[in-house]
């Protein structure tokens, strides 16, 4: 496999609807609240994950999520 390099990285929030709200033990949610994350590199290749925060159980949110991939973002480019 031909070595990569990581040259940039794309940080979305995305916020979809649910159909109907869900109640639970904790509350009652109406959408799903996530960040995207897309990783390229310079030979085309890319790479994607999801952050999918809950905040009634661990305490983070969408924003901590998106705040934490920007502050670790820069410290991949450059690297293979």
């Amino acid at each position: 496999m031909t070595p990569s390099t990581i040259t940039h990285i794309d940080i979305r929030k995305y916020r979809a609807p649910f159909p109907e709200p869900i109640e639970f033990a904790l509350g009652r949610i109406t959408h799903s609240a996530t960040i995207f994350v897309r990783i390229h590199a310079d030979t085309g290749l890319y790479g994607m994950g999801e952050a999918s925060p809950d905040p009634w159980i661990t305490g983070e949110t969408q924003d901590i999520c998106y705040a934490a991939a920007q502050y670790l973002a820069p410290g991949l480019l450059g690297k293979d």
